[in-house]
């Protein structure tokens, strides 16, 4: 992995983390719609503040993403037995120097889509703080059906990013496992 792929990796994770800072940090205080064209005059400002932010937070929520679903990629690593031989898939790899298959093992979507299962999970949890405090009491039923709303749209998203990183996960220990077996054969066969 390079570095410029490891550096729009954690951008995009710290932007989406800023999103839910944003609301919830909105939703504590008393802030109120009106109040934007205030800051009018000052988007380069803002643009030079989130983008400073982006980057460390991406790393932070990537570290948290990682050690919230360990157990997890721990289970998916333990089904493919790729401990067996005491053999890792990072000494085949240089042992091989294939450049095809090494790209194979890019860990980008992965760290992508664990990351987002994270920041949709907590973007839904803030946007409904948000929501709730801010809700128009006059009229309690469209509150309620927009809260609805953005909890089952925010649970779909955590869903579907939490699928798509068990099946990247899957494929990449299954991916694995078959490097693995393969190299174990020519090893064999060359003894």
């Amino acid at each position: 992995m390079n570095t410029t792929e490891l550096f729009v990796e954690h951008l995009i994770t710290g932007l989406m983390s800023i999103a839910w800072i944003m609301l919830f940090s909105l939703g504590l205080i008393d802030f109120n719609l009106s109040t934007i064209p205030l800051f009018h005059g000052f988007e380069a400002i803002a643009l030079i503040f989130v983008f400073s932010m982006a980057y460390p937070l991406g790393i932070f929520t990537d570290n948290l993403a990682d050690s919230l679903l360990k157990r997890w990629n721990n289970s998916i690593r333990k089904k493919y037995e790729l401990e067996k031989n005491g053999i890792t898939v990072a000494r085949v790899l240089m042992t091989i120097k294939n450049e095809d298959v090494s790209k194979y093992f890019n860990y980008v979507r992965m760290r992508i889509a664990r990351s987002a299962g994270v920041n949709f999970l907590l973007l839904t949890i803030s946007s409904i703080l948000f929501l709730t405090i801010h809700k128009n009491s006059s009229d309690i039923l469209i509150s309620f059906k927009l809260i609805l709303t953005v909890g089952i749209i925010g649970l779909i998203l955590t869903l579907w990013a939490l699928w798509s990183w068990k099946n990247i996960v899957s494929n990449y220990h299954k991916m694995s496992k078959r490097i693995l077996e393969e190299y174990t054969r020519i090893q064999n066969d060359l003894t």
